[in-house]
C-alpha cells in the first residue's frame, strides 16, 4: 500500500483501472501505478481526442456550436470555444506542444493578446505539477508559461 492511499477507507485503484476510458486507465496505470505504459501519442490517437481534433479549423480555431449574438465581436465566441476545446485537451489528454493541433490553438490564442503581452507558442511551456505521488489534474494542473528567451 501507497503512503496517499493509508488514509482511504476503500482502494480507488481497482475500478479506476478497470474503467472502460482508456485515457483514465493509462494515466492511473502511468502516474499511481507507475506503470511503463508506452508513449502520450497512444492517449492522443483514441477517438474521443481525434474527433475533438478534427474539428479544429486551418487557423486553430474551434467553432462556437450555440447561437451567436452580437454582444461580442464574432471572433470571441470562436476565441471562447478554442479555448475550452485547448483546456480540455491539456487536462484530459495531455496534448502538449509536440502535438500540431496544440501548437496551432495555442498560436491563436496568443495571437488574440494585446501587443505588448503577446508571445509566441514557441516562448510557452506547458507543464504539469506533481504533488507527491499523484499528478493533480484540472485547471491548477495547466501550467502555460511564457518564458524569456
Amino acid at each position: 500500500m501507497r503512503n496517499w492511499q493509508r488514509p482511504l477507507r476503500y482502494d480507488p485503484i481497482p475500478p479506476l483501472v478497470s474503467s472502460t476510458d482508456k485515457a483514465l486507465e493509462y494515466f492511473v496505470k502511468r502516474d499511481l501505478l507507475d506503470e511503463n505504459v508506452g508513449p502520450i501519442d497512444q492517449v492522443w490517437q483514441l477517438p474521443e481526442a481525434r474527433r475533438m481534433v478534427k474539428k479544429q479549423q486551418a487557423d486553430g480555431s474551434w467553432k462556437y456550436p450555440g447561437k451567436k449574438t452580437a454582444v461580442y465581436p464574432e471572433h470571441h465566441y470562436s476565441l471562447v470555444e478554442t479555448w475550452k476545446q485547448f483546456r480540455f485537451l491539456v487536462e484530459q489528454y495531455e496534448f502538449n506542444k509536440e502535438h500540431p493541433a496544440t501548437r496551432k490553438a495555442s498560436e491563436l490564442l496568443f495571437s488574440c493578446q494585446k501587443e505588448s503581452k503577446r508571445a509566441s507558442c514557441s516562448q510557452v511551456r506547458i507543464t504539469s505539477r506533481r504533488r507527491g505521488p499523484t499528478r493533480l489534474w484540472g485547471f491548477a494542473v495547466l501550467g502555460i508559461t511564457a518564458s524569456c528567451c
